[in-house]
């Protein structure tokens, strides 16, 4: 809450007593603020968008969200490459399966 009042954590506690935290936590409880909140905003047009152009995927505004959690990289076998480049080939009839 601190940053978005723009303040510093120390500054925040100088300045809010028990009773504005508690309403400021009421008020976030009825209308979210924050980056997550924006950032969830932002995913939900990206969603609309992609449906009103028509897009066959069956899209969520979750698919839109970024993840700045670092994930475990998924090493492929030689064998799994070649098929996916396959599969990739075929589909743009480059290859015949």
């Amino acid at each position: 809450m601190a940053f978005e009042l723009k303040m510093s954590v120390r500054e925040a506690q100088q300045r809010i007593d028990s009773a504005e935290f508690a309403e400021w936590i009421a008020y976030h409880r009825i209308d979210p603020f924050g980056e997550f909140r924006d950032d969830y905003r932002f995913a939900m047009l990206c969603d609309v968008i992609c449906k009103m152009q028509g897009t066959k995927n069956k899209t969520k505004a979750e698919d839109f969200l970024l993840d700045f959690e670092p994930k475990e990289k998924k090493s492929q076998s030689v064998d799994e490459m070649k098929n996916a480049l396959r599969r990739t080939l075929q589909s743009q009839g480059l290859i015949n399966g």
